[in-house]
């Protein structure tokens, strides 16, 4: 399917960005983050819809190819699939951000916790950007299970190494709540 030049660029940049991608993850993310950047919309159907018109096909197999690039391996169809391992995304997504960075001298993280219920815990790290945040490291836990969040957000910001050998100085501004569960 011919793409338009744009798209063909983002192609080239989200490539660039994610070498350790295969071929057709890299199309499938940059189709889903292109749509979502000119749709200024993150829903899957909004996306959808959008590069079904752009690219005149059907919305159900843009649909169909944003949702299996999510799948795990054994969820996917075909001999040759493969699952995309979000944890080895994180150091060229940051290199990427960083690589993209206006001000080179100073780069702000924040850090927050993410309560869905009982059900999910979210620790993410994000590099704060304007009015928005971008993630670059996640994870996710059991909601009602105890323990200790510490030796998971190392975890996380050793997986972070460009920080270290990076020529700027980088902030951190944790959330004043992490330690708290707060329900309405």
């Amino acid at each position: 399917m011919p793409y338009p030049k744009e798209l063909e660029n983002w192609l080239v940049e989200v490539s660039s960005a994610f070498p350790n991608l295969n071929r057709s993850q890299k199309q499938v993310l940059a189709l889903y983050s292109y749509g979502m950047a000119l749709s200024k919309h993150c829903g899957q159907t909004i996306v959808c819809v959008f590069l079904a018109l752009l690219l005149e096909v059907k919305s159900q197999n843009i649909r169909q190819r944003l949702k299996e690039f999510t799948y795990e391996t054994g969820q996917k169809r075909g001999v040759q699939r493969r699952e995309v391992s979000v944890a080895a995304q994180f150091e060229p997504l940051l290199a990427w951000v960083i690589q993209q960075w206006t001000d080179k001298r100073k780069l702000i993280f924040g850090v927050e916790v993410t309560y869905l219920k009982d059900r999910l815990t979210i620790l993410c790290i994000s590099i704060l950007y304007g009015q928005t945040t971008i993630p670059v490291a996640w994870h996710v836990l059991a909601g009602n299970v105890s323990g200790e969040w510490h030796p998971l957000w190392l975890v996380a910001s050793i997986q972070d190494k460009p920080l270290t050998t990076a020529a700027f100085q980088p902030y951190l501004l944790p959330s004043f709540y992490l330690p708290q569960k707060t329900y309405p």
